[in-house]
């Protein structure tokens, strides 16, 4: 007879079956195939609800079964985080390549797959602060370029008036626009040597057409022509 009330009465043949389950079950559950343990007593319980220690041994197998699932998503994980780190070290490897080239672009884009993957590189922190560096010390070399240009370009300008009346060969109004650019402080190298050369020419040039007047001037003064000379001296 049955132990529980509720059990159901096995025909011969049903008991010989269940039976028959039940120790392949076991079998299985001692190999540790805990699926296939499951899985006979599964046939058993469609007979029965209750027979020997079959529902122990499923919640057992049950176990088992968690318990390898965990052994196999921590090696699972195990798998990533070693696949995670060798990516990253490879990645790394480039970044550093490309911070010592200066090839900011490409070491930023480096950083970004890097951080996906290991949100807290300290490695890349510190490449991050080598690259900002270069980027602010290029920025500085760019504006002080900026600025010299631009200053160059006021110079040049300062310099125009000057350099046309020479190039016109008013030589007068050349002398009055290079002085007035010479005196001026900060002046390129260059710059002050070519107004200093045209103001050069020019008093040279202007002497070169005034002194013969001059000289004509005073002969005629001296002649009594007063006139001429007064013409001349106007001149």
């Amino acid at each position: 007879k049955p132990t529980n009330p509720k059990q159901k009465i096995l025909t011969p043949e049903e008991k010989e079956y269940v039976e028959g389950q039940y120790l392949l079950a076991k079998q299985y559950f001692n190999e540790s195939k805990y699926s296939e343990t499951i899985m006979e007593l599964d046939k058993i319980f469609a007979i029965t609800p209750d027979y020997k220690k079959a529902r122990q041994i499923k919640a057992l197998a049950k176990e088992g079964l968690d318990r390898i699932a965990r052994l196999l998503e921590e090696e699972r994980k195990e798998k990533e985080r070693k696949e995670r780190e060798a990516k990253v070290k490879a990645l790394l490897t480039d970044a550093k390549d490309a911070v010592s080239k200066n090839q900011t672009g490409r070491a930023e884009n480096l950083f970004k797959e890097i951080l996906k993957l290991d949100p807290e590189n300290f490695e890349v922190t510190q490449l991050k602060l080598q690259v900002d560096a270069y980027k602010k010390e290029q920025e500085r070399i760019a504006l002080e370029k900026a600025q010299k240009e631009a200053e160059r370009k006021r110079q040049l300008q300062e310099l125009s008036p000057g350099k046309t009346f020479y190039l016109s060969k008013e030589w007068y109004k050349a002398i009055l626009k290079l002085q007035d650019f010479l005196r001026a402080d900060g002046l390129d190298e260059d710059l002050i040597r070519e107004a200093s050369d045209m103001l050069d020419k020019s008093k040279e040039n202007l002497n070169a057409v005034v002194n013969p007047l001059i000289g004509k001037a005073r002969s005629l003064k001296e002649g009594q022509d007063l006139k001429g000379a007064y013409e001349l001296y106007l001149e």
